[in-house]
């Protein structure tokens, strides 16, 4: 299947959110404080891979509504489609903090049984391609811990940890954030 990659059309934003973006994964990381001493604001913080006993598979599904509307306010919104078909296989939402120069992923999802074939991989380089136009020096993407495939894909593209956030997602999960140059 032949892949192109390209800035979003109106038609499709609707069919970007009927994709799976769940995953399942037997892989985590696993935050751990290590406290120096008796003083309890010194202390070191690391991240360790977990293997879990059985797979955990976690299933999202956002109002469409809702993605759609945060999308249409996006700096920018690629798509990947079967060059024959137009089938779209995946997306890429971009937010742009200008004065920064940081462009941050704001959603990235490949259709499951399309996923390990380089698609998301093309979307980062052409959100790179669209950055360095732009003037953005940086580039921010964020996860979660229990997201070992999304952690993997991220450090493969060139993103390095950066820091963490143990309550920002709904159920107190821990975020963590990757950056790479642009």
């Amino acid at each position: 299947m032949a892949i192109c990659v390209r800035v979003a059309t109106a038609g499709d934003y609707r069919p970007c959110a009927a994709i799976d973006r769940g995953y399942t994964t037997s892989t985590v990381w696993q935050m751990e404080y290590r406290f120096d001493g008796f003083d309890a604001n010194q202390g070191t913080v690391c991240f360790r891979t977990v293997r879990l006993p059985r797979p955990l598979t976690v299933v999202e599904s956002p109002p469409a509504d809702a993605l759609i509307r945060e999308w249409l306010r996006a700096a920018g919104f690629f798509v990947a489609a079967d060059e024959l078909s137009d089938r779209i296989v995946g997306f890429l939402a971009v937010e742009a903090d200008a004065e920064r120069r940081i462009a941050r992923v704001s959603d990235l999802v490949v259709r499951p049984e399309q996923r390990g074939q380089g698609i998301g991989s093309r979307l980062v380089g052409e959100l790179r391609r669209w950055a360095r136009e732009q003037g953005f020096q940086t580039l921010l993407a964020e996860t979660q811990t229990r997201n070992y495939p999304a952690l993997r894909f991220l450090m493969k593209n060139g993103f390095a940890f950066c820091g963490f956030h143990e309550q920002a997602h709904r159920g107190r999960e821990i975020v963590v954030y990757f950056a790479a140059t642009v």
